[in-house]
C-alpha cells in the first residue's frame, strides 16, 4: 500500500511539473510561480513588483525574427532597436562569453540603465540560427529575485532549426527537373544564365548586354 501511495505521489508531482512548461513560438520554458504574465502576439511578459520595497523584475521573452548569420551583428541590432529605444542606458552592454545551445549561438550582455526617475540593470540575451534570432530583455532594479530569473532561464529550450546551405535545394534530384533553388525560407527558380551573387543576408541576379549597354 506505502509503493502504491509513493507511486501515485510522484505521478501527481510529475504531472505538475510537466504542466509548468509553455512554449511561445520557438521557445519552451517553465514561467516563475506567483510572477505576473502578459502574452501578446510579438512577446510575452513575465513580471514581478514588491510595491513596499518599490522593487521589480520584467522578462520579456520575443517572438523570433529574421537576422544575420552572425549572433553578434544580431545581438548589436537588438540591443539598439530592443533596449536602447525603450530605456535610457549609461554604458555599452558588457558582454559575456558566447554560448551555444541545440543549434543556436547565444550572445548575452548587460549594462546600467534609467528609466522614468528608477536605476537598474538592463540583461539582453540573443540566441541566433538559420538567420533568425530569439530575444529575451531582463529589467530589473534589485537581486531579490536572482534565484527566480536564473532558474527561468536555465530552463528555457529554443527549438532546432534545420538550415541548408545557400542555393541548396530541398530535393535535389526535384531540383533538376524545376530548376528550385532555396535561400533562407524562400525557394524559387532563379533566371536562366543570369550571373548569381550570394552575400551575407540577400542573393542578387544579374544579366547585362554589353552591345545595347542595358542590364537588369
Amino acid at each position: 500500500m506505502k509503493k502504491l501511495m509513493l507511486l501515485c505521489l510522484l505521478i501527481v508531482f510529475a504531472k505538475n511539473t510537466f504542466a509548468q512548461k509553455q512554449t511561445f513560438d520557438l521557445t519552451t520554458f517553465t514561467p516563475p510561480t506567483g510572477w505576473d504574465k502578459k502574452e501578446g502576439q510579438d512577446a510575452i511578459q513575465l513580471s514581478k513588483h514588491d510595491e513596499k520595497s518599490d522593487s521589480y523584475c520584467l522578462i520579456t521573452l520575443y517572438k523570433s525574427t529574421p537576422g544575420t548569420a552572425d549572433s553578434k551583428e544580431n545581438f548589436d541590432m537588438a540591443w539598439t532597436s530592443l533596449v536602447k529605444e525603450t530605456i535610457t542606458v549609461s554604458a555599452a552592454p558588457e558582454m559575456q562569453p558566447a554560448a551555444t545551445e541545440n543549434g543556436w549561438e547565444i550572445q548575452s550582455g548587460h549594462a546600467p540603465y534609467e528609466s522614468e526617475g528608477t536605476r537598474g540593470v538592463a540583461l539582453l540575451v540573443t540566441a541566433s540560427a538559420a538567420e533568425k534570432m530569439v530575444n529575451m530583455i531582463i529589467l530589473t532594479n534589485t537581486d531579490v529575485y536572482e534565484k527566480e530569473m536564473t532558474a527561468f532561464i536555465e530552463s528555457i529550450s529554443l527549438k532546432k532549426l534545420e538550415t541548408l546551405p545557400v542555393g541548396q535545394p530541398e530535393n535535389p534530384q526535384q531540383s533538376t527537373n524545376t530548376n528550385k533553388e532555396t535561400f533562407d525560407l524562400i525557394t524559387y527558380s532563379p533566371p536562366k544564365s543570369w550571373k548569381k551573387n550570394v552575400e551575407g543576408n540577400f542573393v542578387s541576379y544579374i544579366k547585362t548586354d554589353d552591345k545595347t549597354s542595358t542590364w537588369c
